[in-house]
């Protein structure tokens, strides 16, 4: 079954990563400022190499959005 969520990310966050089994683990994202009523806190679970590719691709497009955003102007 799938289905979208959207979390809001608004402060530095810890990551913690728990190896649940061979070629399986779970990844925790959860923002550190205590004065956020409500802090975004969730997990991914799944095989380590797409995570990875997923999380470094989103990596390359932040790291480069303020060129992509001169680009399409």
């Amino acid at each position: 079954m799938a289905f979208r969520v959207t979390h809001q990310i608004s402060s530095e966050c810890d990551v913690t990563v728990e190896q649940l089994g061979k070629g399986h683990v779970r990844i925790r994202i959860t923002e550190r400022d205590k004065d956020i009523s409500e802090p975004t806190d969730f997990e991914i679970e799944g095989v380590p190499l797409h995570i990875a590719e997923a999380c470094a691709i989103c990596a390359s497009i932040l790291s480069n959005i303020d060129s992509l955003n001169e680009e399409s102007s």
